[in-house]
């Protein structure tokens, strides 16, 4: 048997259903050279007589060389033959008769292709010359299979035409007007030059054959790959719509709302306008708005598009086959509501609701209520100010005829509880289920849970109404139908008792642990499916919060099935488009398309559980600290390498958190142990900042690392560390400069309104909070090296400069304001040589009109005069005027932030009175200080303001006490106020100060007497308060 039959022979083998068989095969083809691979392949392909099955895996494999080792067999070929096998590729495309064989072909001519074009030099001739004659010949041709070959090369590589396409762009736009195949040719290809606006604009007068297309393709009923290409169009480049916006939209209601097409190409286009209203919501809100009535009518049509089931109500799972288009038009409408916004959508949705709500039919009153709970998060500012209204009008339907909606009913209560916390506790917290079918009764026990979770001590006066109810229900049900009721009772249990508190909640507590603990000790029984383990783990937390150490002697049989859980791998793949149509029905994978003929697909059946473990890892290190030591070796190896978890952003988050946490665990075992640990940690924190796509998480690993340092102290990083740290700052603040400049271009866009600028506030948010995450953790490097650290700051030093710079937003102005009294307080004296980069700005700031930016700065100044020195002294005499001008604004008291700022300027007077007098005339300002006492909001700042007025009062300071005491009374009603307000919340020692000088005082009764009668009864009140403090 020669070679060529023996590689035949593997071919076949390959297709074999024996696994053993196609095992050994593999084997015996990974070992043939590459380039013989290629030179067998296409041979095999060349072969008529053999069946289409072998030669579509010859072509398979033949693409699958050229794409991962193009480099290898180019360099072992020398270029004639390889010129050879690209001419026999082309040939054989054209030849080929079976349509599936011949598009397997032209997979793997443009994966050749798509190498040669990358690989080759700019402005150096295109690399394949035959294939640029080779398609326009397809396209130009009468032979319908030909035409397609050369569309079909368009669709799987886009860029085929590499550098020439620019000249032949007009030919290529002509080319591509015809149907389906040419259709996604055309989206393809303008989707592939995404940022090429010449290209968007001459193709986008070809909108109008590619919604024909999706048309006709909706009306046949067949192949949904163009409409799902039109869709990816819509969400990676809306803007390339808006000429035919109004067309698109009306195809997509028109099929939607057809209810002779097929429910899955109805569903198609509506999803469009989700899409739409996500990708481009100011088309919506500013270009179509006409259309918001109807694609609103349209989701909540989908809602009542229900089916009846007699025995619902006992079924196993309440919720609803997540493919259908009942839930289709739910997810719709709460993405659209989240899209444009709820002061555009909620004007459109309300007086529907309000009809459906009132409807005989079911179908209707049931699809109000979901709708209702699904446009929370989009619509919350403008539903919340509707409560009073809302909630009453669903408190009947809690009572209504249809299982159904009794279940929609207590599905809205309790999302309510959920979105409008504190609002909804405080005016319907009594409004509770009671009982109900089992699928109602779940969805009432949910409900109790979220309104306990928002009541939180409030509840303690219904506890004892419910508690041996749902004991009953997790003691009895124990069937597997029943395990969802089951779950969600336990869930409601910890909640409520972590609402009411270890008191009220230790008499069942034993109870219900023994319950928990029976059923842990048993887990390894449940399906993969069962719902009990998530809620199981959620309670051993909570239960974890309220026991606190006396949770500790539970670990042992909580930890090992909470570790496999939070070890949980998912399952994985990159599929070809051939490979997609088994695996894309799968339940539980998710793909995301790569391009290049290619998917990414996770099986996401396990995430949520994993995330939720790693959460209560987190809580049991928080809660638990050195009682937690014996874990902290196998949880720190389980979460490091979960801070690059990119499939889920709560485990990287629950990973970043639980570090600190996990150090403070450690110290226990020594400091060589603990530096081993840190050792490990560091770098692999630090490299996932940088790299990490979302700016929650990557705020949130930032925290862990300014935690972890201030934890560890003076000497935890070495020079290597503290070099990538800054490099990490440096990188992120180059990152917010760059997004604040392209929020800056966006404005200027001709589509930007209201909406948009909203979102673009939104964003603005999230970089605020990273960049409050880098003050962090510069605070936290100057808390433990002080001085010492300022030649490392010297590397960031003109960024953050930069953040003061008069044309930044007010935000920047305020944390770079931070950063710079971070350098006062713990350099000191040596701060004075950087006082070119931040003095000007602090005394500017102080009386911006940002009360965030002026409280920074007056914190600043403050500073200034106690940690700065002498050199300072002119500098304070130039703040006092700022300060006082700050002091006496129109809305210095009106908001808890312009009180704040406020206070900051009349503590940061008073410490340039103490430490800095001879910037002063010490009595005018005294006097001036007191009138402005007390201070109460800010606690921080109360400590230094009190603690020097007990020091002028204990030393006789004629200018507080006044001639013959004759200020007492003005003394007693600052303290009276203060105490009144409490202000001294922990700070005990400033508090007792305070009342021992007013237990002085109290010594003359008559005249303390006297000083108190004109106060009001409240302010007395605190007086009281803090004479009996003395006395405990």
């Amino acid at each position: 048997m020669d070679f060529m039959q023996q590689f035949s022979v593997i071919l076949n083998d390959l297709l074999s259903s024996d696994n053993n068989i196609r095992k050994k095969a593999e084997e015996d083809y990974d070992k043939i050279p590459n380039e013989t691979k290629i030179s067998c392949l296409l041979k095999s392909i060349e072969v008529a007589s053999s069946q289409p099955e072998v030669r579509t895996i010859a072509a398979v494999l033949l693409r699958r060389v050229f794409s991962v080792a193009y480099e290898d067999f180019t360099l072992k070929i020398s270029p004639e033959v390889l010129v050879e096998y690209r001419t026999a590729l082309l040939k054989l495309a054209l030849d080929e008769a079976d349509k599936s064989v011949s598009r397997k072909i032209c997979d793997a001519i443009a994966e050749l292709a798509r190498n040669m074009v990358l690989e080759h030099e700019e402005n150096a001739p295109y690399p394949w010359p035959e294939l640029l004659q080779f398609l326009f010949n397809c396209v130009n041709s009468d032979a319908v299979n030909h035409k397609l070959v050369g569309l079909y090369l368009f669709v799987q590589f886009p860029g085929v035409l590499g550098e020439q396409q620019t000249n032949f762009l007009p030919e290529i736009k002509q080319r591509l007007l015809v149907r389906f195949l040419a259709a996604r040719a055309s989206i393809a290809f303008v989707t592939f030059n995404e940022g090429d606006q010449a290209i968007m604009k001459l193709f986008q007068d070809t909108l109008p054959h590619l919604i024909m297309v999706c048309h006709h393709s909706a009306d046949e009923g067949v192949d949904e790959s163009v409409f799902k290409q039109f869709i990816e169009l819509a969400e990676t480049m809306p803007k390339f719509l808006r000429p035919q916006i109004e067309a698109v939209l009306e195809m997509a209601l028109k099929i939607s709302g057809n209810t002779d097409n097929a429910e899955n190409w109805r569903q198609l286009a509506f999803e469009l306008l989700p899409t739409i209203a996500e990708s481009a919501p100011q088309f919506l809100r500013k270009h179509a708005a006409k259309y918001m009535p109807e694609i609103t009518r349209r989701g909540l049509q989908f809602m009542t598009e229900i089916d009846d089931i007699d025995d619902w109500s006992h079924g196993d799972e309440a919720d609803d086959d997540l493919e259908s288009i009942c839930v289709a038009g739910e997810t719709g409408l709460d993405r659209i509501a989240c899209g444009v916004g709820g002061k555009c959508f909620l004007q459109y949705i309300y007086p529907l609701l309000a009809q459906l709500l009132s409807s005989a039919n079911w179908k209707e009153r049931h699809a109000s209520l979901m709708a209702l709970s699904a446009i929370g998060e989009g619509c919350h500012s403008q539903m919340e100010a509707y409560l009073s209204s809302i909630v009453p009008s669903v408190i009947p339907y809690l009572k209504d005829s249809h299982p159904r909606v009794r279940y929609a009913a207590c599905n809205a209560m309790g999302q309510m509880a959920s979105d409008f916390q504190p609002s909804f506790h405080n005016k319907f917290h009594e409004n509770l289920v009671e009982k109900g079918t089992k699928a109602v009764l779940e969805q009432a026990v949910t409900t109790l849970a979220a309104v306990a979770d928002a009541a939180s001590s409030s509840f303690l006066n219904f506890y004892d109404n419910f508690m041996p109810n749902l004991k009953f229900i997790m003691q009895n049900a124990t069937h597997k139908e029943l395990r969802m009721l089951r779950g969600k009772t336990i869930e409601c249990i910890s909640l409520i008792g972590l609402a009411v508190g270890q008191e009220k909640f230790m008499n069942d507590a034993v109870e219900v642990m023994d319950l928990l603990l029976k059923a842990q000790i048993n887990c390894e029984e449940f399906e993969d499916d069962d719902p009990q383990v998530s809620y199981m783990m959620s309670a051993w937390a909570r239960m974890c919060k309220l026991l606190g150490a006396q949770f500790q002697k539970y670990l042992p049989a909580v930890m090992e099935p909470l570790m496999k859980v939070a070890s949980h791998k998912p399952e994985i793949a990159v599929v070809e488009s051939d490979e997609m149509e088994g695996k894309g029905d799968d339940e539980g994978w998710q793909f995301v398309s790569l391009g290049d003929n290619q998917s990414f697909g996770i099986k996401t059946a396990g995430l949520e559980d994993k995330a939720t473990a790693c959460h209560m890892l987190v809580c049991y290190a928080k809660e638990l600290k050195e009682g937690f030591a014996e874990y902290t070796e196998q949880v720190v190896q389980l979460m490091i390498p979960l801070l690059k978890f990119y499939f889920h952003d709560g485990v990287r988050s629950a990973a970043a958190e639980s570090i600190p946490y996990l150090l403070e665990c450690a110290k226990v075992k020594g400091t060589e142990y603990l530096g081993q640990m840190w050792a490990f940690i560091c770098p692999k924190l630090l490299e996932a900042i940088t790299s990490d796509p979302e700016n929650d998480v990557a705020s949130e690993l930032m925290s862990s690392f300014a935690k972890s340092v201030e934890l560890l102290g003076f000497g935890c990083l070495t020079d290597e560390m503290m070099s990538s740290s800054i490099e990490m700052m440096g990188t992120l603040l180059d990152q917010h400069f760059r997004r604040h400049e392209d929020r800056q271009e966006k404005r200027k866009d001709e589509d930007y309104d209201e909406g948009v600028e909203e979102m673009l506030q939104d964003e603005n948010e999230d970089d605020v909070y990273l960049l409050s995450k880098i003050a962090d953790v510069i605070h936290s490097l100057f808390t433990v090296y002080r001085e010492k650290f300022l030649p490392v700051f010297d590397k960031l030093l003109h960024k953050f400069h930069k953040l003061l710079m008069p044309e930044r937003p007010y935000q920047d102005h305020q944390f770079g304001v931070c950063i710079f009294d971070d350098l006062i307080e713990f350099s000191g004296e040596a701060s004075w040589s950087y006082q070119n980069y931040f003095l000007e700005a602090l005394l500017k700031y102080s009386i911006d009109n940002q009360a965030e930016v002026r409280q920074a700065a007056s914190y600043g100044l403050g500073l200034m005069a106690m940690h700065g020195g002498q050199q300072y002294t002119a500098a304070c005499a130039s703040a006092i005027p700022l300060l006082k001008q700050s002091i006496a604004l129109p809305e210095a008291r009106t908001t808890r932030e312009n009180i704040c700022a406020t206070e900051n300027c009349v503590s940061a007077i008073g410490k340039i009175i103490r430490y800095q007098p001879g910037a002063i005339n010490r009595e005018n300002e005294i006097a001036n200080w007191l009138n402005w006492l007390p201070i109460y909001e800010d606690k921080d700042e109360v400590k230094h303001v009190f603690n020097f007025f007990c020091e002028l009062i204990e030393a006789n300071d004629p200018i507080v006490l006044g001639q013959d005491n004759s200020n007492l009374p003005r003394v007693l009603a600052i303290f009276a106020e203060a105490f009144a307000e409490d202000a001294f919340v922990n700070e005990l020692e400033v508090a007792k100060r305070c009342a021992l000088i007013i237990n002085q005082a109290q010594a003359n009764e008559a005249l303390f007497n006297a000083c108190i009668s004109h106060l009001p009864q409240a302010h007395v009140e605190g007086l009281q308060r803090a004479l009996l403090s003395l006395q405990q």
